[in-house]
C-alpha cells in the first residue's frame, strides 16, 4: 500500500525481480525503473496509481502476466529499453 510517490523505486540496481505483489494507492507511479541492467515484473496487480509503469535506460525488461487498472493513466511507458519483452498484461477499465 502506497501514498508515497512511488510503489516501487528502482534505480542503478543490477537484477530485480517484482513477484507477486499488489501495488496500490502511489501518487506518482506503481512501478518505476531507471538505468538497471535486468527487471523483472511479473505476476502483480498494479492499480489506484497515478501512473501504472514507467521504465527508462534498462538493459533487459520483462513485464508479463500483470493485471493493471484503475490508475490514472494505465499505460506502460518506457524509453531506451535494449532488450523488451512485455505480454499477457490485462489491462481493465
Amino acid at each position: 500500500n502506497g501514498c508515497g510517490v512511488y510503489g516501487v523505486n528502482i534505480s542503478g540496481c543490477t537484477k530485480v525481480a517484482v513477484v507477486k505483489c499488489k501495488i496500490h494507492n502511489n501518487e506518482w507511479i506503481g512501478v518505476y525503473a531507471y538505468n538497471s541492467k535486468v527487471v523483472l515484473v511479473v505476476n502483480n496487480i498494479i492499480t489506484n496509481n497515478g501512473s501504472a509503469m514507467s521504465f527508462s535506460k534498462i538493459d533487459a525488461l520483462k513485464i508479463v502476466k500483470n493485471r493493471i487498472y484503475n490508475n490514472r493513466n494505465n499505460k506502460i511507458n518506457y524509453r531506451n529499453i535494449k532488450n523488451k519483452i512485455v505480454g499477457n498484461n490485462k489491462f481493465n477499465k
